[in-house]
Order: C-alpha cells, then structure tokens, then sequence
C-alpha cells in the first residue's frame, strides 16, 4: 500500500491500530484501548438518538 500510493498528491500518510477483541483480557490498559467500553464515550454511544 505505501509504495502504491507513493507520490500521490493526495496521500498525507496511515495510521494502523489494532481493536481488542477481549477488552477483559488484560492485554491492553483500559485507559489505552481503542474501545468506548468504559469510556465518557460509552454513554454517548448508548444514548437514544432521534431521527
């Protein structure tokens, strides 16, 4: 992928992160993972939304 995109004017670069699956596992701080589960977040995501 970077060296197809290589040069394009409109490429400004990639950012990979990984989703824990097991956000109990312990393998990613809580504070750290890529997860709203017990985040601020969580409650928005969980708020009725009308049309």
């Amino acid at each position: 992928m970077l060296d197809s995109f290589t040069g394009a004017r409109w490429w400004a670069g990639v950012c990979w992160w990984k989703r824990d699956d097991w956000p109990d596992s312990g393998e990613t701080p809580v504070k750290l993972a890529y997860t709203p589960r017990g985040k601020p977040a969580e409650d928005v995501l969980r708020e009725e939304r009308g049309p």
